[in-house]
């Protein structure tokens, strides 16, 4: 049996107790499609301002490809110069997504 309906319903919970003071609980976070399939969205930001200043823990490890700038997939390859010129100040953050063998899934099968 799928632990899916276990998430959802943690997923409740903790929603319920995340609320902002002062607003009621949305339902954004949640939605069902028109056949009744209970869906839910999740934020990621893929790419984080690197503080100069201090020590940044992403430079002590460099990635790999795939997981660099120069190598991450593009629909549009117009888009390579500007995803480049982030490379100095951003760190890319890419989701951490494994197949059911466990393997780490590349950028390219997103």
């Amino acid at each position: 049996m799928s632990d899916f309906v276990h998430v959802l319903h943690n997923l409740h919970i903790l929603t319920n107790c995340c609320i902002t003071p002062g607003f009621s609980s949305g339902k954004s976070f949640f939605c069902t499609d028109h056949q009744a399939i209970a869906r839910f969205k999740l934020h990621h930001k893929l790419f984080e301002a690197v503080d100069m200043d201090a020590d940044s823990e992403h430079l002590d490890k460099p990635p790999t490809a795939p997981f660099t700038f120069e190598h991450w997939p593009l629909t549009k390859e117009k888009n390579q110069a500007e995803l480049l010129a982030l490379k100095n100040s951003h760190c890319l953050l890419p989701v951490p997504a494994y197949d059911v063998a466990r393997y780490l899934i590349v950028p390219t099968a997103y």
